[in-house]
């Protein structure tokens, strides 16, 4: 309601300064399994619904911050909250391990993996750009396991395949890609006894798969089915079944009438088993959620949350170091700011948030503050 309340007056004043709304996460959202249970792509969602184009998003800022002016009429979101680092950390990157990938001709993505420190499989539905970028959408938990493939054909059907957590079976599961771009899962059941299976569309204007798995008790032979999805019911239709000299399907990487896609996991800036893609165009990025929000960092937090925004909070009584902060380029917000927090000599945050904003001392230093600070 707040959000929507916001967007009306933006609306309705459209040449006003920018608004910048810090969002202050009380909950952890990385344990909301699916977007409509209320994860980080609905949140993206509900700013998309409730202050659409007047968003000014991370990929709007160029080198350097625009002036106010050429700012009016914009509201900037923050995904703030000390307490919930995990959540503002999810938002910048994900964990993982043994992913895999499928794209079809209309460049529809979705990738599987396993959780870097459990066994529990989790999913991204994407959507490759003009420029070769993957737009990430959707992401979710959908089972537990270990060696997840994927296949996905042109009509949005797809195929998943995996061994069970704590055994050598093999499960399946079934689905499509609805129309917000998120996964519904229809099929699940068990359907052999292997390891590392892998999976195929024959042709993706077809509903003909092609299996093939390690054996569960001889790692040099690899083993096939033939099977056909009914699109109608997530039903397969296994066929034939027997030892192969085929190898695996290769299920980091596909290629398209979209073009090529590949997944790794990996260790950089962000810490270690760090999912990332890299397309046709060559250039590896990270597997993450849509920057529609800017994330809210804290002193002594990890270095990829400071890579990743230049707005910091600080407590009450800490304006030596939110005047340093600012002094190197940075955003600066006291919170609890009160009258103690006032250095002439120091560089005043650009957000001093008070808890008295009607008091004599703050209105008259802002008054001050905004007559002589550019």
């Amino acid at each position: 309601d707040w959000l929507e309340h916001i967007g009306s007056w933006s609306a309705n004043h459209p040449t006003h300064a920018p608004i910048t709304l810090f969002l202050d996460i009380k909950d952890d959202l990385t344990d909301n399994r699916h977007t409509s249970e209320g994860s980080l792509a609905a949140l993206n969602l509900l700013l998309d619904n409730t202050l659409g184009g007047r968003l000014f998003t991370p990929e709007d800022l160029g080198a350097q911050w625009p002036t106010i002016d050429a700012m009016r009429g914009k509201i900037l979101a923050v995904l703030s909250g000390a307490g919930e680092v995990n959540s503002r950390l999810a938002y910048i990157r994900d964990q993982g391990s043994a992913p895999a990938v499928a794209m079809n001709d209309s460049g529809q993505i979705i990738e599987v993996h396993k959780s870097e420190s459990t066994d529990t499989l989790w999913y991204w539905t994407g959507q490759q750009q003009a420029d070769g970028t993957v737009l990430w959408q959707h992401h979710g938990r959908f089972d537990n396991g270990r060696e997840p493939a994927i296949a996905l054909n042109n009509a949005g059907w797809f195929v998943e395949v995996h061994t069970s957590e704590n055994q050598e079976d093999l499960w399946f599961w079934t689905g499509y890609v609805d129309t917000s771009g998120d996964l519904v899962f229809v099929g699940h059941e068990k359907f052999d006894s292997g390891r590392y299976p892998s999976i195929r569309f024959s042709d993706r204007d077809d509903n003909s798969l092609l299996e093939i798995h390690q054996s569960d008790s001889n790692a040099n032979q690899n083993w096939d089915w033939e099977l056909v999805l009914n699109t109608s019911t997530g039903e397969l239709t296994w066929g034939d079944h027997g030892t192969t000299n085929s190898a695996r399907h290769d299920t980091d990487s596909t290629t398209s009438g979209a073009g090529s896609i590949s997944v790794h996991t990996g260790e950089d800036s962000a810490g270690a088993d760090i999912l990332t893609y890299e397309t046709s165009a060559g250039v590896p990025r990270r597997i993450r959620y849509l920057q529609r929000a800017f994330v809210d960092t804290f002193p002594g937090e990890s270095e990829i949350l400071e890579e990743a925004s230049s707005f910091r909070g600080y407590e009450h009584g800490d304006s030596s170091r939110a005047s340093t902060w600012r002094g190197r380029g940075g955003l600066a917000r006291i919170f609890e700011f009160q009258a103690s927090d006032i250095d002439p000599s120091e560089m005043p945050p650009q957000f001093p948030s008070t808890d008295e904003p009607f008091e004599q001392w703050y209105t008259t230093w802002w008054e001050t503050f905004s007559s002589t600070t550019p």
